[in-house]
């Protein structure tokens, strides 16, 4: 069954959804990394953090706080 519904505020959403274990994993920690031109144009690289991720989400620069917004 698949549910599809919007993200109500999102707050969160990275240990609640993005942090837990993958039946994949086999019990680890699971972990994204930063890729494609988006993090590149925002010198993201590595692990994604939290707070980055948490801060991209709401639309902002992580390293200048500036609100990010379409061309």
């Amino acid at each position: 069954m698949l549910t599809i519904r919007g993200m109500a505020d999102g707050a969160g959403y990275a240990g609640r959804h993005l942090e837990h274990n993958d039946y994949f994993a086999e019990g680890h920690r699971v972990t994204g990394q930063w890729r494609g031109r988006g993090s590149n144009l925002l010198g993201l690289s590595g692990e994604v953090g939290a707070r980055d991720f948490e801060t991209v989400r709401e639309g902002s620069d992580p390293n200048s706080g500036k609100y990010l917004r379409p061309r």
